[in-house]
């Protein structure tokens, strides 16, 4: 390897942070003996309405605080924020426009949320591993949870 290729190795690198990624995988571990495996819990589509609903409010805070809201210089909320909009109603780009859809927004989004673990914006932020009574949960029935509620009522 040559010290140009070096260089842009170990910036790359600095970019991330791997406690967030790992994080993330300890997370889906957790989550897997709770509520079972993701695939069988997220078959589906959303609704076009719970879409244009979705699309609807994130326009909005977006149309209201881009480019603002924070004393730095950029908004890793903000940035998230327009990824995850990007992908449900697809929009305006630099380029023009894209329609929903592209999956590549959701890494972007991911990307937004590494950054403000990294740099917190949101005063007094810390993190604090949470057990299952600080949780929200999980947002419907789970398979693991319907299958037990099968068993309990046979």
């Amino acid at each position: 390897m040559n010290s140009t290729t070096t260089r842009t190795i170990k910036a790359q690198t600095d970019q991330m942070n791997f406690e967030f990624l790992q994080g993330m995988v300890n997370r889906m571990d957790v989550s897997f003996f709770k509520y079972g495996e993701f695939r069988g819990n997220y078959r589906g589509q959303y609704s076009e309405e719970f879409l244009r609903d979705l699309a609807k409010h994130l326009r909005a805070l977006v149309k209201k605080w881009k480019g603002g809201g924070t004393t730095a210089n950029g908004n890793a909320i903000m940035f998230a924020l327009e990824r995850l909009l990007l992908y449900v109603a697809g929009g305006e780009v630099k380029g023009g426009t894209v329609p929903r859809g592209n999956t590549e927004y959701l890494m972007d989004f991911d990307n937004g949320g590494m950054i403000e673990f990294t740099c917190p914006q949101v005063p007094q932020a810390t993190f604090a591993a949470t057990d299952d009574d600080k949780s929200p949960g999980f947002s419907g029935l789970s398979k693991k949870e319907a299958e037990e509620f099968e068993r309990e009522n046979q």
